[in-house]
């Protein structure tokens, strides 16, 4: 007997997509409100560095 798809759970309802997507939003709008707190999202993020310019990894 084979075992059972270890990943069986995270196949998705439309009812966790949806607040899925609503934690997304709220996240995106709590971190686009200012200037200061997108840099600070995104340098934590990795894709900006300590003095705000792109990291090299995005270059």
């Amino acid at each position: 007997m084979s075992e059972p798809h270890r990943y069986q759970h995270s196949v998705s309802s439309s009812a966790a997509v949806e607040q899925e997507l609503e934690a997304i939003d709220a996240t995106f709008k709590r971190v686009s409100k200012t200037k200061a707190k997108a840099r600070a999202f995104l340098t934590r993020a990795g894709i900006l560095n300590k003095n705000g310019k792109q990291a090299k990894a995005y270059r």
